[in-house]
Order: C-alpha cells, then structure tokens, then sequence
C-alpha cells in the first residue's frame, strides 16, 4: 500500500477524533505523533528530546506543516517527502514566533486542541494516543523490519562480546551497530555478572564482564519503538539461573498467548501474576513492570491494574518484559488472533519452546559460548 493511501486514513482518523471532541483542529507536536501522522518522519534534533521541531495542524477543511526557517527545508524534503502535496506550509522567523502562535493565528478563536501543553488549546494526549492504533499494514511492513534489524544486532553484538569488556564498550558496540542500520537507541542497558542480579535497569558503567552480560535495548526506525533482551553465557551459567530464565521465558509466552484481539489488556497482566505463582516465584512481579503496549512510544502505557478493561487490537504491538532476579525475557511483538506475530527475531539465536494456549510459542535461551 502506498504511503499517501496510509497518510490519508490517519487524517481520516483524526478527523473522526476532532468531531468526537468538538474540537475544530489539533496540533500535532510530540515526536512521537509527528512520526505517526508522517508515516515516519523525524523532527526532533535532540534524541532526548520528546518535542518535534514542527508541527501537523489539523482541521475538517486542511493540512497544515508548522516550522521555522531553520527547519522547514530539511523536514520537507527529508521526512515529509512524497506527502507534501498533500498539505499547506506555515514558515516563520524562529525568532519572532513558535508552531503553537502560528497555529492559534490560524484557528482565529475556534476551539483546538493540541497534543502538548499550550495556553490557547486544550490538551488531548489521551484521545490522540487512542487513534494511533491499531497499526496501518505500512506500518507493521517498517515495524518488522526494525525488530529483525534489532535482533539481528543482538545476536552479532553477544557473539562479539569478550569476557574483560567493560558494560560502556558493550553499549558502544550496541550503538553504533544501530545507528549504522538508522536505528536510534531510546535506550542501551548492560549489565555484567552481579549487576544483573542487583538492578532491573541497569545503566551501563565501567564494570568488567567476566561471566555473563544481559543486553537489554530500545530503539526506533521510523519512529517505531522495539524492545528485546538477550543474554550471553561465558561458560556454563549456574542451574539456578537456567531456571529462572526458563521461567521467564514461559511467563512471557503466556502473556504473549493471552494477548489476542478483544481480551482486556488487565488479563495479560493476570495471567502473568497467574504465571509467576506457578513458577514459584509469586512476588517477583512486583519488583518490575511486566511491560505493556508498544508503538510510537518506548510504551503506549504501563500495565499495572488487572481490572484494566481496554481491549487489544488486532495489529495492536506489545511488548511484555517477566524479571526474575538475575534473568529476564523481552521481545516486541504484534497482536493476531491466532497468536502473537514476534518481530525481534533471529534465527541464530537459540530458543527455548513453551507451551501456551496458542501451541508453541519460542523464547530467546540464553546464549552460551
């Protein structure tokens, strides 16, 4: 499908959204949503920056791109490419005024909402992130292709990796391997041998790997946020360890099998609680969040009631993370009714099969070299 015809039914979307909340136009200026309306264009400069660099205003009647002279021509050629036609442009002097004055000049007093916090409109994260899924067939085509370029990356860093490496060099490794595929980190941990144990995010420091390392990583392409963990082996791990990552792994898979099209998303998060306790380790859950939706965002949002009522969505992408202390078991993957569809895959890594109400459902072993 080409990338207007998906352009086009996100407007449509949006449209419906601004008639549902009698709002005659919204902003659209987090990252985040920038990309999605974009179909995958970047207008941020600073990485850690949730903030776009321009804007998508919205109405019943136009389009609208909002940037300054600084920005317009590289986001016009280079992330709005083959949908400028389909919008008007609205260029000031970044000195004299910002995308919200532009925006509120042009809806004259009516009633507008924008995504970030702005005096002159009313706020609507929420109705915005709502809209975002289920994902467009184009998107789920970019998303597979950041998860096996993910994967991918894992596997060569974990087979690169010696023992004696501190956890900064393992994470530099991780990001220039991404950045070379024109993925962006949102978030490298490593963690080596005690560290693992210790913290559930582990920030990389000077600490030498001498048994194992848990790489743990969140990227974007297009702006599609992936997430996956591996962990690598020097030598043979402890039997412990073996089964805490065995259990992991089988948590995770019930999550991924209980997370099908019209199930309320607080049911992905019982059958995990359901599944720590089967495992024998009933509190653990408690010491981390199990994940949650994934899209535009390194999560749409955390699952943490179980009583959680909205429902999943066929082509709706999570991303579940069960830790048992030491170990831990991550991949990214989207909801099918017949089962999860996982994107982080690599066929080098090895696996570990775990049965679920959907069949098989194979987890990432941990690597042993």
């Amino acid at each position: 499908m080409k990338l207007i015809d998906e352009f086009r039914e996100k407007i449509d979307r949006v449209r419906s959204m601004l008639q549902r909340e009698a709002l005659a136009g919204v902003m659209l200026k987090r990252q985040s949503n920038f990309s999605w309306i974009t179909c995958g264009g970047q207008a941020n400069v600073s990485m850690a920056s949730e903030i776009a660099r321009a804007s998508i205003l919205i109405t019943p009647a136009k389009i609208c791109l909002i940037a300054s002279n600084i920005e317009l021509e590289r986001v016009l050629k280079e992330e709005i490419r083959t949908l400028t036609k389909e919008m008007d442009v609205e260029e000031y002097a970044w000195n004299q005024k910002s995308d919200s004055e532009v925006a509120n000049s042009i809806m004259q007093g009516k009633k507008w909402g924008s995504d970030v916090p702005c005096r002159s409109a009313r706020t609507v994260t929420g109705p915005v992130l709502a809209i975002r899924t289920p994902l467009h067939p184009g998107e789920i085509l970019r998303y597979r292709g950041v998860g096996k370029d993910l994967a991918t990356v894992l596997t060569a860093v974990a087979q690169a990796i010696k023992p004696g490496m501190t956890e900064l060099e393992i994470a530099g490794m991780m990001a220039q391997s991404l950045i070379a595929k024109e993925i962006m980190p949102a978030a490298l941990l490593v963690a080596a041998d005690d560290r693992i144990k210790k913290y559930r995010h582990p920030i990389p420091k000077a600490n030498k790997a001498r048994k194992r390392v848990m790489l743990i990583a969140n990227v974007k392409r297009h702006g599609l946020h992936a997430s996956a963990t591996r962990t690598v082996c020097f030598g043979k791990p402890p039997a412990q360890l073996v089964d805490r990552h065995a259990s992991c792994c089988r948590i995770e898979a019930a999550a991924m099998a209980t997370a099908r099209p019209e199930t309320a998303m607080g049911k992905i998060l019982q059958a995990m609680v359901a599944a720590y306790d089967a495992e024998g380790y009933a509190d653990e859950w408690r010491n981390h969040h199990q994940g949650g939706p994934i899209g535009y965002d390194g999560r749409d949002l955390i699952l943490t009631v179980p009583g959680l009522k909205a429902p999943v969505q066929d082509g709706q992408a999570f991303a579940m993370n069960p830790t048992i202390s030491g170990a831990k078991s991550e991949d990214t993957f989207i909801a099918r009714t017949k089962g999860p569809e996982i994107i982080t895959v690599d066929s080098k890594w090895p696996t570990i099969e775990c049965e679920t109400a959907v069949g098989v459902i194979k987890r990432p072993a941990m690597l042993i070299r």
